[in-house]
Formats: C-alpha cells, structure tokens, sequence
C-alpha cells in the first residue's frame, strides 16, 4: 500500500468508520487501519445477489461506514445494475437489515418487471 493510502486508511480509522465483520460473517466490528485493509482484501463481504429479468441486485458489506460517524451506521448496501445504469437501493445498519432490504428491493423488482427472481448467491443459509 503507498503511503498516501495508509494516511487515508489511518485518518478513517481515527474517524472510526472502519468495520470488519466477526467470524460469524454478520456481525460488524470496529477495526484499525491495517487490519482492516487486510481482512478487506480478503473477505468475502455478499450478502445477497438475485437477478431479476435484466436487473441484478446486490447487497455487500460495505466495510466503511458511509455516514463518517454523522448518523446511523451504513455498513450494508444493495445495490441495483440495470441495463440504464447503477442506482443505490439502500443501506442499512445491521445484516438483518440488510437480508431485509435486498428482499424489499427485489420484491420491488418483481412487481415492476413481472420476471421470477434468481439467486446467484445466498450468505442467508
């Protein structure tokens, strides 16, 4: 990593926005630069991928909060790619949330576009 990078990763460990998940795969932990660019690097962070029609839907841990500490923690994200481009669905919280809200995101798709949903990647097992 250059050095500009380990300055950017030390000042949002400092904000203290950097997560990891615990062994579980579902439970979100505070962590320090190093080591969170590690696990990062690494990890496997799905949570749900579903393709409905022409539309894929993901939902990711995002491993920084995307709040910087302002407000609620967002350290999940779903995701929709559309053939018309990319739009960001939600974020949430917890993985509960998230397995929640990639459900409402699709049930949504389902109602717009009528096609049966896909499950390219389940972590909800």
């Amino acid at each position: 990593m250059t050095r500009a990078g380990r300055l950017g990763l030390d000042m949002l460990a400092r904000q203290g926005v950097l997560y990891t998940l615990a062994a579980d795969g579902r439970t979100a932990q505070p962590a320090r630069g190093a080591a969170w660019d590690e696990w990062y690097r690494t990890a496997e962070r799905r949570v749900h991928q579903t393709r409905v029609g022409r539309v894929v839907l993901s939902t990711v841990f995002l491993g920084i909060d995307h709040t910087f500490g302002l407000g609620r923690l967002e350290l999940w994200e779903t995701t929709v790619f559309k053939p018309t481009g990319v739009e960001v669905a939600g974020r949430y919280a917890t993985y509960d949330d998230a397995v929640r809200g990639h459900g409402q995101c699709v049930h949504a798709q389902v109602l717009a576009t009528g096609a049966a949903p896909e499950e390219l990647y389940d972590d909800t097992q």
